[in-house]
């Protein structure tokens, strides 16, 4: 028996029991396992499992962004009728994204296996369809941060109560909201928003109209590969955070990377471009020009932005970030980009960068570059600040692993972050 036993969860020392003064019964220690007393761990009640009525075969997930290394491996498992399932493992041992999978949940990943339910094989490609099943990947309170998958907190609540958002199977957004918002601060998740993300020019804006401007800054969205703009803001299609809607004889959509089939509304995904301005081909460079434009099911030949994003209910475009940008920690997505909104938020903070390092068992993890209004001089106490600013408003796997100060961000020549350079430093 040993003289001390130190319970670590999530990767932070709970509670460090001695074997001179501390109680060592199995009671005790399963108690600061889990957070809280038990009073009964092998309550009496009577039996009624049934039947096997849920059932995985050969569950397979690969990884997204690391070939050859899957995050599930040939899973089988069944449910039978009044059993609770319980899925152990270490962190980023890939719980979170076995689950994910199975109820419709994914960041993109192939996915191969069968699903029984009633010992009917059935296919759950998306939320959507699970629902269909009466089958749900339901939201948890996981220590006071809730769980913020891809989809935002609306689609979350929706998936996990859908008798509360629907009448006959009619969905009413404004319900769908107000109930988000409710459940949200329930469980006290930590987000801007329940829906949509805070648009970049609100702080332009903001200033502008300070000053006593009338200008007003909406956004668009475009590349060389589309002669310009494809998309842009206008009087209704200009929601903060929006990149607004086509301009005539433009076509958007969101795909799944990997089916290359068109997600859900407000569903991440990679944002592809058809239309008249798009260009025909990369000079004298066909292997290039056939990774990024390629003809779909529909027979339009659609160009391949590799950028995230999403589009609501009205047909808005929403820019989240490069694709190459995001960071999969133990399982989950981190959008960089999320993070530089909140930290450009705070006070102390002049400018921001985020990019992902390597981390031995979760895969990646954040690293954020700051640099600090002028009048700030104690450095160290800025950066304190910072993180438990941080902890309020971030879920615990988007907080920063490091905080580095500049005094500036290295810049591409049209201005923006460069964020290789910041990786070549790693």
């Amino acid at each position: 028996m040993p003289e001390k036993i130190t319970v670590i969860r999530d990767g932070a020392v709970i509670k460090t029991l001695d074997k001179s003064k501390d109680d060592f019964s199995e009671n005790t220690i399963i108690a600061a396992m889990v957070g809280r007393d038990i009073t009964d761990r092998f309550p009496k009640r009577a039996s009624k499992v049934g039947d096997v009525c849920f059932e995985v075969k050969n569950w397979c997930v690969d990884h997204p962004v690391f070939d050859g290394i899957k995050v599930c491996d040939n899973v089988n498992f069944n449910l039978r009728k009044g059993e609770v399932l319980g899925i152990s493992g270490l962190m980023g041992a890939g719980r979170t994204e076995l689950a994910m999978s199975i109820f419709g949940h994914s960041y993109g990943a192939n996915i191969s296996g069968q699903i029984f339910l009633n010992g009917k094989e059935i296919e759950l490609p998306n939320v959507k369809s699970a629902i269909s099943h009466k089958i749900a990947y339901v939201t948890e309170d996981r220590k006071g941060n809730g769980l913020i998958l891809s989809q935002t907190i609306t689609q979350n609540t929706v998936s996990a109560r859908p008798e509360k958002v629907s009448k006959h199977g009619i969905y009413n957004f404004d319900e769908c909201r107000r109930v988000a918002q409710d459940s949200a601060k329930e469980m006290r998740t930590k987000c801007a928003t329940v829906d949509e993300a805070v648009g970049k020019n609100e702080k332009v804006n903001k200033f502008l109209k300070e000053h006593n401007s009338k200008a007003h800054i909406i956004q668009g969205y475009g590349m060389t590969e589309t002669t310009g703009p494809a998309t842009f803001g206008a009087k209704g299609s200009d929601k903060l955070g929006s990149v607004g809607i086509p301009l005539p004889g433009n076509k958007v959509k969101i795909i799944n990377r990997d089916t290359m089939e068109e997600v859900n509304t407000k569903e991440i995904g990679e944002i592809c471009i058809s239309g008249p301005t798009v260009m025909s081909r990369y000079l004298n460079n066909r292997e290039e020009t056939n990774a990024i434009i390629k003809k779909h099911p529909d027979n339009i030949e659609w160009v391949h932005t590799g950028d995230l994003g999403y589009i609501d209910e009205d047909g808005v475009l929403f820019f989240l970030q490069r694709l190459k940008r995001m960071i999969i920690s133990s399982g989950y997505n981190v959008y960089p980009s999320h993070i530089e909104e909140i930290l450009q938020k705070n006070e102390l903070v002049e400018e921001a960068g985020v990019i992902g390092i390597p981390h031995p068992y979760k895969i990646q993890v954040p690293k954020a570059y700051i640099v600090l209004k002028k009048n700030i001089s104690d450095e160290v106490e800025a950066i304190n600040k910072i993180k438990k600013y941080c902890e309020k408003n971030l879920s615990k796997y988007m907080i920063p692993k490091y905080f580095v100060i500049r005094k500036e961000l290295p810049k591409t020549l049209v201005g923006k972050i460069n964020y290789k350079e910041l990786e070549k430093e790693q």
